[in-house]
């Protein structure tokens, strides 16, 4: 399988605002009739064809995101942004879509000691509107057919260095369901 984007984007700046934007389209070729088994990373939770265990569909696929953030002229609370991503499968006709919407307020980027955000989604994201071998391996293990709520929290220990807390909330959107609570610590170097 092999995996084409193109992803045009754009950032509006005006005083202390910005809006970013950006449009994705996906192809995937080789990718519809392969065996879930033979797939790397995969969730297994696409639609596959009865008897055989090949993927029914392709999965190529149009995606939005955009992002609106303000640079307060508060210490205490400098940034605060609204977010969002779509993405519609164009190869099938039911279970296609997914979305994300959010918000994240503090530092725009933590970067150096004291720095530090709070964010907040949630994300629906439907059985084929993506392959599963691409989503979030952290929410719902990876699998599609998901839905619920990530509220992180991030500070700064040193320059380069951060601490993050994660908490998530997650279920099924159809069929049998084991609804997932997780909370997961990270300590990131970055380079």
């Amino acid at each position: 399988p092999s995996m084409y984007v193109i992803q045009p984007g754009s950032k509006i700046k005006f005083r202390n605002m910005y809006f970013k934007n950006a449009v994705a389209m996906y192809r995937f070729d080789n990718y519809k009739g392969q065996k879930q088994s033979d797939v790397d990373y995969s969730s297994k939770t696409n639609t596959t064809r009865k008897f055989k265990n090949t993927l029914k569909y392709d999965y190529d696929a149009l995606a939005l995101s955009g992002e609106l953030g303000y640079k307060t002229a508060f210490a205490r609370m400098p940034f605060i942004a609204l977010f969002g991503d779509a993405v519609k499968n164009n190869s099938t006709g039911s279970d296609d879509t997914g979305y994300l919407v959010g918000v994240k307020f503090g530092s725009e980027k933590v970067k150096k000691r004291h720095d530090w955000q709070v964010m907040t989604r949630y994300e629906k994201l439907e059985r084929d509107a993506w392959p599963d071998i691409l989503p979030d391996a952290d929410t719902y293990d990876g699998q599609t057919n998901v839905k619920g709520y990530k509220t992180s929290i991030t500070y700064g220990l040193f320059e380069h260095v951060d601490f993050c807390a994660s908490y998530f909330n997650t279920k099924k959107i159809s069929g049998p369901s084991l609804d997932e609570e997780k909370l997961q610590l990270d300590l990131n170097f970055k380079f």
